[in-house]
């Protein structure tokens, strides 16, 4: 679809990844069938599981579903491509994994922000343990806009785009290169950063879903690998001094997280020494970090809300800004 040719509220596509996921799949095929939004359908491909989720889907009778069971297993990655893919006829695609929980009326607000046309939409979320149950925590409340070195900067900070609701235009999809194979965890973050620099990223106030903590620490391990080994090129690579200075702060952040996270478990720490060592190691080589960089990107984030709000005073109130009903 092309920016500004219609008022019409754009198709979303709910795409659900799955592969042996029978425990929480159900919640969010219900989370997902239950949306009350006029244009949608859900897109669930199952990666050849082997615990029932794929009699589970087969389950679900609403025109809604269409069903996508593959009997080989693949990479996660190639997996999520192929689910996204099967949504292509979609204007927006809309991620919500197998183990996460669409909030009641979340396409409604992405609805609201897509008629404006971003090449990327996300908004809050809340933290639940893997028993369903709320983990508590601050989330930020105003909705904003932004896209290029500001969105990136916020993204270096620490992955503020949640994944239960994070919605991409699919044309912005294809032109960023889809998921990248060559991460199975950070996946997501390297499709943001490609997204900054093809068109605005809005961020929407509404709360948009639920999202899961894992199951097994062990999964820890491996998406901390690729958080450090992924931040660390940014921290070399990164086209400007700001992105490099941002990529150095989120980083020693995350390794303080991180690094506290892991103390109780004595064979996940084992396994990331040499990742934190080439971390650390990367920031004796970087520009000197700041403290907290939460609250940086807090105040960035502030800033950036109040200049939408100045936007609106004048009378400029994008639909993804107009409160909910």
């Amino acid at each position: 679809m092309t920016a500004g040719t219609s008022s019409k509220l754009p198709s979303l596509a709910v795409i659900i990844p799955c592969f042996n996921n029978a425990e929480t799949l159900a919640e969010a095929l219900d989370s997902a069938l239950a949306q009350d939004y006029p244009d949608f359908e859900v897109h669930v491909c199952d990666n050849g599981s082997t615990d029932g989720s794929r009699e589970m889907i087969a389950s679900y009778s609403s025109p809604l579903l269409k069903p996508a069971l593959h009997r080989n297993t693949v990479p996660r990655t190639d997996n999520w491509n192929r689910a996204y893919t099967a949504g292509a006829n979609a204007d927006y695609l809309v991620t919500l994994h197998a183990d996460d929980r669409l909030a009641p009326g979340a396409l409604r607000a992405i609805g609201r922000a897509a008629m404006r046309h971003p090449a990327l939409i996300h908004g809050r979320f809340r933290q639940i343990t893997y028993e369903g149950d709320p983990i508590p925590g601050r989330r930020f409340g105003w909705s904003y806009s932004n896209s290029g070195e500001a969105f990136r900067e916020l993204l270096l900070l620490n992955n503020m785009v949640a994944m239960p609701g994070a919605t991409i235009r699919t044309d912005v999809f294809f032109r960023a290169g889809r998921w990248d194979p060559a991460w199975q965890y950070l996946q997501d973050m390297e499709l943001w950063w490609r997204c900054g620099e093809l068109g605005e990223v809005a961020f929407v106030a509404d709360m948009l879903g639920d999202h899961r903590a894992y199951k097994h620490p062990q999964a820890l391990h491996r998406h901390a690998e690729e958080h450090l080994r992924w931040t660390t090129r940014k921290l070399r690579t990164a086209p400007t001094r700001r992105l490099r200075q941002a990529a150095a702060d989120g980083l020693n952040a995350y390794l303080e997280r991180l690094e506290a996270e892991v103390d109780a478990l004595p064979e996940i720490a084992a396994s990331l020494v040499d990742p934190v060592r080439a971390a650390r190691a990367a920031l004796t080589k970087a520009p000197g970090t700041r403290v907290d960089a939460l609250r940086r990107q807090r105040l960035l984030r502030i800033r950036a809300a109040s200049r939408s709000a100045i936007a609106n005073i004048f009378g400029r109130l994008s639909p993804w800004q107009a409160p909910s009903r």
